[in-house]
């Protein structure tokens, strides 16, 4: 395994296409978790470490600025 596919990165965005053709795009280079919303996410953050986080600006309940603040 390279380095570059030991780095762990959430990708958060409601759209379920988007989270399908980010992680088939990139899991073969990384290791891409996905999640539907903030919550979910800072779940996943509070049990895993990620090196990169990226996600959807408009989402339900929190925006994704408020995800990265927090």
């Amino acid at each position: 395994m390279s380095a570059a596919a030991a780095l762990r990165v959430l990708y958060v965005d409601d759209d379920e296409d988007n989270r399908i053709v980010f992680q088939h795009s990139f899991s073969p280079r990384f290791v891409v978790d996905t999640c539907s919303n903030a919550s979910d996410a800072l779940a996943y953050l509070a049990s895993h470490p990620y090196e990169v986080v990226v996600t959807d600006h408009r989402m339900p309940g929190m925006t994704g600025l408020q995800l990265l603040e927090r």
